[in-house]
């Protein structure tokens, strides 16, 4: 029996509640707890990402809608960054904030081993948005201060995009493309060309460059803005010339990427009363009906998916429940919108069937003693397993410390959209989770022996796919108001998906909310009464 079988896999946030947890197989086909010999072999720990009842209504399931049991003045849709920015914007004003997992933070969340903070989402920023959001919540931030490496011909290439380029083991040709690429577009005006360049695809760039810069790309893309080469809008691959491979100056982060600051904006809505959160509940249809909206959602203690028995004529959901309110946030990717939202104007629809998400998953490599510190991320070319790796701890020891400390590498591994399915399946996601292993150990020998665990977390639709048109074509119909429901989410700009873009549409989000929500009162002939909670940002 090899030494990874013993390796504990935790496997979180998978694609649907039915991932066979209790099944599967190792490597070698064996089943997954135990050896050829019988011994006990740690079992994969799934919690499943709740997205059943979601498949459900795509898929045409059959409900009819509850009378509402109470009136909320907004109802937030989405517990992630963008909804917990709107609650905190909205303040005193009474609202139900809806989230479909029994957590919030959405994609911006961390976690720990032994001590060692991570992030399992979003790792790292520049935004004074958010340094202003952390300063007012009391969550230290830290510089980064580091330029990425990259790994060559499984060489591992220290500071490659300022003095470790010309030590590549690249031929010199791909070296000056590389120094070419960022002399011609680091201090571009991409903003003068916006409507030509978001309609042209990356490919036509780089069409003269070497293959190298192209693979370079076809993996930087996918982990920042979810797309390949010749799908990306030339505006977002132009644009990341000003701050590729660690160039951005300023980038910070946290002890947990951002998971800390996601969980203390969660603490401070939870602080104004448990009653303004529902979790655990998925919201399947947000209907205008007359002069308030309806929001029918499946409760949290509705029975387990696969308990729901389907008829030949398709799902069925169970027993809903619903509330009223003037004014609806949704704070939720626009592919769930296109779904639950009736009656949206055609070109409207028609925009939201243009967006496309990318399928993500990060594993979590935990080691007893140090395997590689002296850079805070790593840029890994396609084809590959991985888009970059992280030193979880780089921003609190920058390399210094005993070496036989724990320590967590985290590999960013997008997936491409046509290889969702194999997130359904434990004994795909645990091959590929000891394959980034193998991976590590290759370029760091000797760090397969130094692991003990695995915390792998999976995300079926987290990031959009900034496509050509995105920005200028589709976004601006997508995030466009239907009557008194908003929009929030970084899809809806179209750029590169991040925290500080999710908190601006979110509080954006809420200012039209609390405007809908005055304008309901007028026509109704009465006056909202609420206090404004003052914050850093509202006279920024």
């Amino acid at each position: 029996m090899e030494r990874r079988d013993f390796i504990k896999i935790v496997i979180t946030g998978s694609l649907a509640s039915s991932l066979g947890c209790r099944g599967g197989t190792t490597g070698a086909g064996r089943p997954a707890g135990h050896d050829a010999g019988g011994a006990p072999v740690p079992e994969p720990s799934v919690r499943s990402e709740i997205n059943a009842f979601c498949h459900a209504v795509r898929d045409g399931a059959d409900f009819k809608r509850p009378r509402p049991s109470r009136h909320h003045p907004v109802v937030i849709i989405g517990g992630g960054a963008a909804g917990l920015a709107a609650a905190d914007e909205l303040g005193s004003l009474p609202y139900l904030l809806i989230e479909k997992e029994p957590t919030l933070g959405g994609n911006a969340t961390g976690g720990s081993w032994r001590g060692v903070g991570f992030s399992s989402g979003t790792s790292y920023n520049a935004s004074p948005i958010l340094k202003e959001l952390a300063a007012d919540l009391g969550v230290p931030l830290l510089p980064i201060d580091s330029v990425d490496g990259m790994i060559v011909k499984d060489i591992f290439v220290p500071d490659f995009f300022s003095t470790g380029m010309r030590r590549a083991p690249y031929p010199q040709a791909v070296r000056d493309a590389f120094r070419r690429f960022l002399d011609t577009y680091h201090d571009y005006d991409v903003d003068a060309e916006l409507p030509r360049l978001d309609n042209l695809p990356f490919a036509e760039i780089l069409k003269d460059y070497p293959k190298e810069v192209t693979d370079f790309f076809d993996s930087y893309g996918p982990n920042n803005w979810g797309a390949r080469v010749r799908d990306t809008s030339a505006y977002i691959g132009l644009q990341a010339a000003q701050w590729i491979g660690g160039l951005e100056p300023g980038r910070f982060t946290g002890e947990q990427g951002f998971g800390n600051l996601t969980m203390a904006m969660g603490e401070r809505v939870r602080s104004r009363g448990e009653e303004r959160i529902l979790a655990g509940a998925t919201v399947v249809r947000v209907e205008p009906d007359g002069d308030r909206i309806i929001v029918t959602y499946v409760p949290p203690d509705a029975p387990p998916p696969e308990e729901v028995p389907a008829p030949p004529a398709g799902p069925v959901l169970p027993p809903l429940a619903s509330v009223s309110a003037d004014a609806v946030v949704m704070a939720a990717p626009k592919l769930i919108v296109k779904y639950i939202v009736p009656g949206l104007p055609k070109d409207q629809q028609d925009a939201l069937f243009n967006f496309r998400y990318i399928p993500y998953m990060v594993a979590n490599l935990c080691f007893d003693g140090v395997v590689h510190d002296s850079c805070f991320d790593i840029d890994v070319p396609a084809p590959d397993l991985m888009s970059d790796v992280v030193c979880a701890d780089w921003v609190t020891r920058r390399g210094r410390g005993e070496r036989s400390r724990a320590t967590v590498l985290s590999c960013y591994m997008p997936q491409t959209e046509e290889d969702r399915h194999l997130f359904l399946e434990t004994a795909a996601v645990r091959a590929r989770a000891l394959a980034a292993l193998d991976r590590i150990d290759r370029w760091f020998p000797g760090a397969a022996g130094k692991c003990r665990e695995i915390q792998v977390r999976l995300r079926g639709h987290p990031m959009h796919l900034a496509t050509c048109g995105l920005i200028t074509k589709w976004a601006p119909l997508a995030r466009r108001p239907f009557g008194a429901i908003h929009f929030a989410g970084t899809d809806g700009q179209g750029e590169v998906s991040d925290l500080a873009g999710a908190v601006e549409t979110g509080r954006q989000a809420a200012q039209a909310a609390r405007a809908s929500v005055d304008a309901a009162a007028r026509r109704r002939g009465t006056r909202v009464e609420y206090p404004f909670r003052k914050v850093n940002h509202a006279e920024s």
